[in-house]
C-alpha cells in the first residue's frame, strides 16, 4: 500500500501537479483502493483541517498590508 501511494504522489510531481493536490490525490486514491468504507471521512477531515481561525486570518493580514501599502 505505501508503495502505491508513493508512486501516485511521484507521478503527480512528474506531471507538475501542485504538491498539495498530488499528496491529497494520493491519499484519496489510497483510501478508495484499500479502505473504501472510510472514504466518507475525507470531506469531514478536509473541512476540519481548514476550519481554523489562524488560517483564515493570514490572508486578511496580507490584504491589510497591501491596503496600507497603497494608501
Amino acid at each position: 500500500m505505501p508503495l502505491t501511494l508513493l508512486v501516485t504522489m511521484l507521478l503527480g510531481f512528474a506531471f507538475s501537479i501542485s504538491i498539495a493536490i498530488a499528496i491529497g490525490g494520493s491519499a484519496i486514491l489510497g483510501l478508495a483502493l484499500f479502505d473504501g468504507d472510510k472514504l466518507i471521512l475525507v470531506p469531514k477531515e478536509m473541512f476540519t483541517a481548514i476550519d481554523k481561525f489562524p488560517l483564515a486570518a493570514i490572508p486578511f493580514f496580507i490584504l491589510a498590508g497591501n491596503l496600507m501599502e497603497t494608501g
